[in-house]
């Protein structure tokens, strides 16, 4: 997906809800309301059980919404693939020495 600007139609969040793994939409979401959003998108999470947009709000640099969308397998489905991705087996933060991947039990099963 590419980082451009989209016009995006997206549920109203219910600002006191949580959103749970996996949840009732109607529940978290007013589903009968519906507004328009205007920006740019700054990430992209293609996985189980939704996947997510970031979009940063044309003329609103602060403000990032969080959309939730299809999972990742009915995304795939209607051709929507990630375009990059890479298995990460060995993490090395290089300002504090924090390493992943190096010891036996840090492993991608």
């Amino acid at each position: 997906m590419k980082n451009r600007t989209l016009l995006l139609t997206a549920m109203i969040f219910s600002l006191n809800a949580t959103a749970e793994a996996h949840h009732d939409v109607g529940k978290v979401y007013k589903i009968t309301e519906t507004t328009s959003i205007e920006g740019k998108v700054v990430r992209f999470l293609f996985r189980n059980p939704h996947s997510y947009i970031f979009l940063r709000e044309a003329g609103h640099d602060e403000r990032i919404w969080s959309l939730e969308w299809a999972s990742r397998k009915k995304l795939s489905r209607h051709g929507i693939q990630a375009e990059y991705r890479i298995l990460l087996q060995l993490l090395t933060r290089q300002n504090d020495g924090f390493s992943w991947g190096e010891r036996k039990n840090e492993t991608v099963d």
